[in-house]
């Protein structure tokens, strides 16, 4: 089985040049073919990625944050590639849902000793997304928290991002259209998600599945901005689901339609739009992951444990191979 890494230096405010060499070390110490392209800017991973799949590569790892996962999956999406995940970014909303450690040597053991799923994936923007889309208020929220202060990371850049935005966001009339269910409303924010958190572990859609061929979505009513405040902790937790302004939908299509150009961040990615359409592409998407709790059903094969080596090499192979990805090629 041989391996691409794709690494963004830059994710996790240069975290991502740090375990460049740890990763280098621990795929070789296991003897596994693989190789390293190191991305400059916006676009290469997606590129880099393409090549990999159509190069032969059985394993295309993206070293950084959702927003190198975005690319990474773009680029295989379609060619049969498996996707890994060493997660060194300032969110990371993939990698948690999947249990996949932010340790890059664990991140790497799960590599070669955690087992293979298929996942649902979604589209929009003539673009695919593994994670989420936050329309509105948490997309202007991304905005500003991908130009915030450098030290932080995580939640914190995105509470800190929030507090600024609160003092001037308006919430925009929005039309939304959940497969045959059709709502008009002031909306504070529209999340449609596929894992369960977003913004660096808010509980955005606690109850999200991952390859159950359905989106969650959140849609909040307009909130003043200190109910906002008042509110934001139960984010974390899950908990806002219950409040009156909030409802959850399951849904295969959405369309959105906003009174005005509103900001949206796709995997924590920032754009603009004004008129959206989303589709999910059931079990579409090889990933390898650490755990099943937010999957629908059994992966198809389980490794063995990364305590033993022999038994360790022996399993990726056998697994990635009984998961079908080489015998589709």
């Amino acid at each position: 089985m041989r391996f691409m890494v794709i690494a963004n230096p830059r994710a996790g405010r240069g975290r991502g040049s740090k375990i460049i060499p740890v990763v280098r070390e621990f795929l070789a110490s296991w003897g596994l073919p693989f190789d390293i392209r190191v991305t400059e800017g916006p676009g290469e991973a997606t590129r880099y990625a393409h090549e990999a799949a159509l190069s032969g590569y059985d394993v295309v790892v993206a070293a950084g944050g959702d927003g190198t996962v975005n690319e990474v999956a773009n680029g295989i999406m379609g060619k049969g590639t498996i996707l890994g995940v060493i997660p060194c970014g300032t969110g990371n909303d993939f990698a948690l849902s999947l249990g996949i450690s932010k340790d890059p040597v664990r991140a790497c053991r799960t590599l070669v000793a955690g087992c293979v799923a298929r996942l649902d994936i979604g589209r929009v923007l003539d673009r695919y997304f593994v994670s989420s889309v936050g329309v509105g208020f948490d997309g202007t929220v991304a905005k500003e928290a991908n130009r915030s202060i450098p030290v932080l990371r995580g939640a914190a850049v995105y509470v800190l991002a929030l507090l600024k935005v609160l003092l001037t966001y308006a919430a925009p009339r929005m039309r939304i259209r959940l497969d045959h269910k059709s709502i008009s409303l002031d909306a504070q924010l529209v999340a449609i998600t596929n894992a369960p958190t977003y913004g660096g572990g808010m509980r955005i859609a606690p109850e999200a599945i991952m390859d159950d061929g359905m989106f969650e979505v959140c849609i909040m009513e307009r909130m003043g901005s200190l109910e906002t405040l008042y509110h934001l902790p139960k984010v974390f937790k899950g908990t806002h689901v219950r409040l009156p302004k909030v409802k959850m939908y399951r849904a295969k299509e959405i369309w959105i339609e906003s009174d005005r150009t509103v900001p949206l961040h796709m995997d924590g990615e920032v754009t603009e739009a004004s008129a959206l359409h989303f589709e999910i592409r059931n079990q579409a998407l090889p990933v390898i992951i650490g755990r099943r709790d937010r999957l629908a059903r059994q992966a198809p094969y389980a490794a063995p444990t990364a305590g033993d080596d022999a038994l360790g090499r022996q399993g990726i192979s056998v697994g990635l191979a009984s998961f079908g990805k080489v015998e589709g090629r």
